[in-house]
């Protein structure tokens, strides 16, 4: 086994086995785009996941288990910019309230961190969009609106609270 498709190449052309372009240069060639082509779709899987406010063996998307890490990690903040009467049915566990009606006031939300990474939900991905604008604007610098809304993020396994207001919660699992 010569090792990577490179060095597969290199081997070839330098025993004089193929000519660059010939039949085993592009044989080696389509071989390695395939490898990088599975090593692309690998990265595409949804992975198993073990942190808190997410069901055990949760497969999330890649950009999801980012954030989920860096929410167990403290590195990050979850913003559900719903309506308090949209969240008074549940929650995620892992989110702050802070109702897209009051980022419009103009005044930046002080139970938030402007310095942390912050991800926003609202009910389908559509409110994400101002709110971040608006979010931005009070001087949170990443801002990352996510186009999964609140029930496709709790049918992928993040956690609900029952009862959610700025802060206090019971946990409920799907």
């Amino acid at each position: 086994m010569v090792g990577s498709p490179e060095k597969a190449l290199a081997f070839f052309l330098a025993a004089g086995l193929s000519k660059p372009g010939g039949p085993a240069h592009a044989h080696v060639t389509a071989h390695a785009n395939a490898a990088h082509a599975a090593a692309a779709a690998a990265n595409d899987r949804p992975r198993p996941t073990a942190v808190d406010g997410v069901r055990d063996g949760a497969q999330l998307p890649p950009h999801l288990a980012t954030m989920a890490s860096e929410l167990t990690r403290g590195e990050a903040q979850l913003v559900d910019v719903r309506e308090a009467y949209e969240a008074a049915a549940g929650q995620l566990v892992l989110a702050t309230l802070v109702p897209l009606s009051e980022l419009r006031t103009g005044r930046a939300p002080r139970s938030l961190d402007p310095t942390r990474t912050t991800y926003l939900h609202c009910a389908a991905g559509v409110r994400v969009q101002p709110a971040a604008a608006l979010m931005r604007s009070m001087g949170f610098a990443r801002v990352e609106p996510l186009r999964e809304g609140f029930a496709a993020l709790a049918e992928l396994g993040f956690e609900l609270s029952t009862a959610r207001a700025h802060g206090t919660a019971d946990a409920v699992v799907l």
